[in-house]
């Protein structure tokens, strides 16, 4: 019996995907794609090229919503495509989408003390004007972000700045014990955060903004993914 400690299988996602693998994609997508500093404007009655789902004026490409998707087939390698996406959007993009659009300037300015920060921790200084946790467990005791990122990472690394919904964080990751299934593989980490929402009420905040956002889409077959109750949640003309 082999114990998982790097990468469990996902499935093939198919259709306007595209295909990476490994901590590799998480980072360069959604740290540097989904999870930049601005956002992307959409026009009101078209979205750029790429962009296959909008919430008010941020944008979703195919490739972030399968780079998502891939935290969710760590945890249930025998789902779907189709499920895994609509994981990604619900339990992940859409979350983070409403944490961006409920203060965008806060969220900028939490980004300059977190790249602050981050740059003086690889510095070999200590980290300042942040939040700092020590956090061990399985990926239940983890952000699902965080948690992918730490999967494949190696004791000492420090990951890049990764986005939560109402928070940046980043993290060094301190030990792994390995396990038959991803979810059970156990790690010790320091998470580094800085939150521009309420961390007391940073759900609701978020729920509140996305109730008065509206969703578009590029093509039917990108809104047949999203559930019915999410959709009216978003205001699908």
């Amino acid at each position: 019996m082999w114990l998982y400690r790097r990468r469990a299988r996902t499935p093939a996602v198919k259709a306007n995907s595209t295909r990476n693998s490994g901590v590799g994609l998480l980072a360069l997508v959604l740290a540097h794609s989904l999870m930049s500093c601005g956002t992307r404007d959409v026009p009101p009655q078209a979205l750029p090229a790429g962009t296959v789902l909008a919430v008010d004026d941020v944008g979703l490409t195919a490739e972030e919503i399968d780079a998502a998707a891939d935290i969710w087939a760590q945890l249930d390698p025998a789902a779907s495509a189709t499920h895994l996406r609509q994981l990604a959007l619900t339990n992940t993009l859409f979350p983070l989408c409403g944490g961006r659009l409920a203060a965008p300037e806060a969220r900028l300015a939490a980004r300059q003390v977190i790249d602050a920060a981050h740059a003086a921790l690889l510095a070999g200084e200590a980290p300042r004007d942040i939040e700092t946790s020590e956090v061990e467990g399985t990926w239940q005791a983890l952000t699902p972000i965080v948690w992918r990122w730490a999967l494949e990472a190696q004791p000492g690394q420090v990951s890049p700045v990764l986005e939560q919904p109402g928070t940046w964080a980043f993290a060094r990751l301190h030990s792994v014990t390995p396990a038959v299934s991803a979810r059970d593989v156990r790690m010790k980490l320091t998470v580094y955060h800085r939150a521009w929402l309420d961390p007391t009420r940073g759900l609701t905040t978020i729920d509140e903004r996305l109730s008065r956002a509206t969703l578009r889409s590029a093509d039917a077959a990108w809104l047949d993914l999203v559930p019915l109750v999410w959709q009216k949640k978003l205001n699908v003309p």
